[in-house]
């Protein structure tokens, strides 16, 4: 029998030439790191944990304990851990799993003023496929070391494709590639879960028409609410921005832009 996901896309190839004709959003849509980077906001804090661990904060919505001796730590989402070792005297390696597969590999680096943390990774994607990134933070406090409170001000990834379809009214399915991430619901403010080897189990997205060329969208995992955003379609149609934030941190916008194919 035909997942509910397969079914969906299918009616969404029969009917797509008419779909796109009436809805904005529905289409091929491809990000451009060269031409839109993506937005480089946020911070990050390491700091020692009362049973002298290292403890990691994104400061937004994600922290817990690990220490740098190679060993598996479980971090605050379930069925995701981390393993860090020690690449030199100012310089360290994580590994990043998800129901024990391997979907990224971090290199983080200190720069000789101790000011500067450079973070190289490897995302391993559904396919053995994988994708480059690098991020760059300025320290705001702490130290000598990885310690500290570290701003995000250079940020690089490699190009996501998402594909909008609206199979029958009000249906919408969504496909991310190349981290095979599929949604498929209601637009009416249903949780759904997130489809995806790349995401942690209990994941849930809902989505809600805000305008004619405006959804809303929040994420969470579990009960607790990750993520909220947006999905906006430029006036001339050639446009998506994708823009999200975690409650309370409004003024930490993450942005990415897609143009359509």
């Amino acid at each position: 029998m035909l997942k509910l996901a397969e079914v969906l896309l299918v009616a969404a190839l029969f009917f797509a030439p008419a779909l796109r004709a009436q809805n904005p959003f529905a289409g091929t849509w491809k990000s451009d790191a060269q031409k839109n980077p993506p937005s480089a906001t946020g911070t990050v804090t390491y700091s020692v944990s009362p049973t002298g661990k290292e403890h990691y904060s994104n400061n937004r919505n994600s922290e817990f304990d690990f220490a740098i001796d190679g060993k598996e730590y479980h971090t605050d989402r379930e069925a995701s851990t981390v393993t860090w070792s020690r690449a030199g005297e100012s310089a360290w390696d994580c590994t990043e799993k998800i129901r024990d597969r391997v979907i990224r590999k971090i290199h983080l680096a200190l720069s000789p003023d101790d000011q500067t943390l450079t973070t190289t990774y490897t995302w391993f994607n559904p396919g053995n496929r994988t994708a480059q990134g690098s991020s760059v933070f300025n320290r705001l406090s702490g130290g000598p070391g990885l310690e500290g409170t570290w701003k995000m001000v250079k940020r690089i990834e490699e190009p996501d494709t998402l594909t909008i379809a609206f199979p029958v009214p009000g249906q919408m399915y969504m496909y991310v590639d190349p981290i095979d991430n599929t949604w498929v619901g209601a637009i009416d403010g249903t949780f759904m879960a997130v489809q995806s080897p790349m995401s942690p189990p209990g994941m849930t997205t809902a989505y809600w028409i805000a305008g004619p060329r405006k959804m809303t969208f929040e994420i969470k995992s579990g009960d607790r609410t990750t993520s909220l955003g947006t999905l906006e379609v430029s006036g001339d149609g050639k446009i998506l921005t994708r823009t999200t934030w975690t409650p309370g941190k409004e003024d930490e916008k993450r942005v990415i832009t897609l143009e359509k194919q």
